[in-house]
């Protein structure tokens, strides 16, 4: 079901699938690839943040796409580390699930780097 437009149209269905089609790109360039970069399982968790999670949650944690994580922001979400890497490896709702493109020691590595690193960022 498709909402009219001010002019009481129908959007077309080409519109609708650009819609669709953008939203989808936008959450694959999120975390789909790591945008092209190779990480090894020696990365570093900044390595691996910047991979994979920056181009949603920015350089420096300040968000955008996704949310802010700096300014202690993922320890208030994300009391216990350990929900917070559970979250990280399944994902859910727009936050892409990272258990399969990732170790589990190359996910703690990235969410020990989120909680030490960024979020003592300003």
């Amino acid at each position: 079901m498709s909402v009219p437009d001010r002019g009481g149209r129908r959007p077309s269905r080409t519109l609708r699938l650009l819609a669709v089609a953008s939203a989808l790109g936008a959450l694959t360039a999120c975390g789909a690839g790591g945008g092209g970069r190779r990480v090894t399982e020696a990365s570093s968790g900044r390595a691996i943040y910047l991979a994979y999670c920056a181009r949603c949650h920015g350089r420096g944690g300040e968000g955008g796409i996704g949310p802010q994580l700096s300014e202690g922001r993922v320890l208030e979400r994300f009391p216990d580390e350990a929900d917070q890497l559970a979250f990280v490896r399944r994902g859910r709702g727009a936050m892409p699930a990272f258990g399969r493109q990732l170790s589990p020691r190359q996910l703690a590595k990235v969410v020990r780097y989120t909680r030490t690193e960024l979020a003592t960022r300003r």
